[in-house]
């Protein structure tokens, strides 16, 4: 049985989503590279590369990222939820 609270979390992960991937700026390309090898599309901007994940791929492309010995620092998701996730007045925290 899940919890309510996971519940909007969990639609994050089955949404396909514009990922965005923070990396070591001298291992950017490198990063690019293994994710347009992979299959992803998307851009780079500086250390972050933005990808577009579809339902299912997100935790692909970092790991592929991850198992081409290129840390990701940090990572951030927009999709369609976004919005509804938060709620005015709480700093933008997820309810």
């Amino acid at each position: 049985m899940s919890s309510p609270t996971c519940s909007p979390v969990r639609e994050h992960f089955i949404e396909a989503a514009h990922l965005g991937l923070g990396v070591p700026g001298d291992r950017a390309e490198a990063a690019a590279a293994t994710l347009r090898e992979g299959g992803f599309t998307g851009d780079r901007t500086g250390a972050r590369l933005w990808v577009d994940a579809t339902a299912g791929r997100k935790l692909e492309a970092i790991d592929l990222v991850r198992k081409a010995g290129i840390a990701v620092l940090d990572f951030d998701l927009e999709s369609d939820h976004s919005s509804a996730l938060e709620t005015p007045g709480n700093g933008g925290r997820p309810r």
